[in-house]
């Protein structure tokens, strides 16, 4: 069961689902863009 205030904001499961599933992409936007940048990183710092 849902908080109320988070209910009110997310009203249904689908609400629930989509925002968790966007979370999800850009938790993975994220990761990826910071394992690009610590490869870019060691490449510089061998060069």
């Amino acid at each position: 069961m849902l908080e109320p205030a988070i209910a009110k904001v997310f009203p249904t499961s689908q609400a629930v689902n989509e925002a968790l599933a966007s979370l999800l992409a850009l938790t993975e936007k994220v990761v990826s863009a910071k394992r690009i940048a610590a490869l870019t990183l060691a490449k510089t710092e061998r060069d």
